[in-house]
């Protein structure tokens, strides 16, 4: 896959950038050189050596999600989160803490308050 893309000339995420430390590049680089992650999902919670972990049963074993051997889940959240968390950040303050704000003045307010959203 990864030979395709450089054929075709197409660019991957996360992008070089002027502003990024050598920290940053560094980290970019890894996380370029996982790309595509193979990701194993599950909602199932297994007992493995008297260990509860997220996984899936097959007749091979127990694939632990969590476990960067079996899959690069644990890779492919850091970096979401490593490059969302501000977004993040301003979505819970602006859209959630701001609508729970003028919903707590507004029941202060009275019941004939107007709300300020509205």
């Amino acid at each position: 896959i990864k030979k395709e893309l450089d054929f075709h000339g197409i660019n991957l995420y996360p992008y070089a950038s002027a502003e990024d430390d050598e920290y940053d590049i560094e980290l970019n680089d890894k996380i370029r050189a996982l790309i595509p992650f193979s990701v194993i999902g599950s909602e199932q919670l297994i007992e493995v050596n008297g260990e509860m972990v997220r996984g899936r049963k097959n007749r091979w074993g127990v694939i632990n999600v969590e476990d960067p051997t079996h899959s690069e889940f644990t890779h492919l959240r850091e970096f979401l989160t490593r490059t969302h968390l501000q977004d993040l950040i301003e979505t819970t303050q602006h859209r959630h803490y701001e609508s729970y704000r003028a919903n707590q003045i507004l029941s202060l307010s009275g019941p004939n308050a107007q709300s300020p959203t509205s």
